[in-house]
């Protein structure tokens, strides 16, 4: 004969765990992260090679740079994207070093819509490349962001040393920040020993990006070119103005 456990110490049991439970289960749950960029382009419309850091930095102030800054506005507005921060910023790469427009979207715009802005940039510039990032939680890219109080020289010097040797700076008034595209996200433990480097805040935003370039801006062109051609965002609009420099 089997004797039946005591079900009454089971249920006390029970109880228990379930009361210490309870307050969990009422715990809010934590609200996501918010990326620190919704979406943002990298461009320039400086088409010289060689330049100096100290020509670069003069160009942010030229009459082409500004008007650099107007067509990317005047292009996104056309795209139906009227919010967008424009920033002054140096692209600071192994071969060289330009005077450059980071392009932040606050809201999420279709991601096709960013594309196409993107090639119709390069297009209207004379770009060999250009670069477009979207948020995305699932993405595999990671943009990040470092704040740091440190000068313009001692930031380059402390990114070579970590081995970054792309990125974008914005010069302002209490130091540096410095925006790195890490392509599937393969760098955030060495961007963490930076930003403790240089006593800064690093601040992530997980998605997609896409460079659209060519080793020559005739061929960056034609990519381009394509780009808005397959791009049903691009509209009868862009690809008038397409037509017209393609002749």
């Amino acid at each position: 004969m089997i004797r039946p456990k005591n079900s009454r110490g089971s249920l006390l049991l029970l109880a228990t765990v379930l009361a210490g439970l309870a307050p969990l289960a009422r715990c809010p749950v934590p609200a996501p992260v918010p990326p620190v960029y919704h979406a943002c382009l990298f461009l320039s419309a400086n088409t010289e090679e060689g330049l100096s850091l100290e020509e670069s930095l003069r160009r942010l102030h030229s009459p082409c740079h500004a008007h650099g800054r107007q067509i990317v506005r005047s292009l996104l507005w056309r795209l139906g994207i009227e919010t967008v921060e424009v920033y002054d910023t140096i692209g600071d790469w192994n071969g060289g070093v330009e005077n450059s427009l980071l392009v932040v979207l606050p809201d999420v715009p279709d991601a096709g819509a960013l594309r196409c802005a993107a090639a119709w940039f390069g297009l209207t510039a004379h770009q060999k490349a250009v670069l477009a990032f979207h948020h995305d939680p699932a993405g595999r890219d990671v943009l990040a962001v470092l704040d740091s109080p440190v000068s313009l020289s001692a930031m380059r010097t402390l990114l070579d040393s970590h081995g970054i040797h792309e990125r974008t700076i914005e010069v302002r008034l209490d130091g540096c920040r410095a925006v790195i595209f890490d392509v599937g996200g393969t760098r955030q433990l060495i961007l963490r020993r930076l930003a403790h480097a240089v006593g800064g805040t690093l601040l992530y935003s997980r998605g997609r990006g896409e460079s659209l370039a060519g080793a020559t801006r005739e061929e960056a062109r034609q990519r381009y070119r394509k780009v808005l051609k397959e791009q049903p965002t691009a509209g009868p609009r862009t690809m008038q103005l397409v037509g017209k420099r393609g002749r």
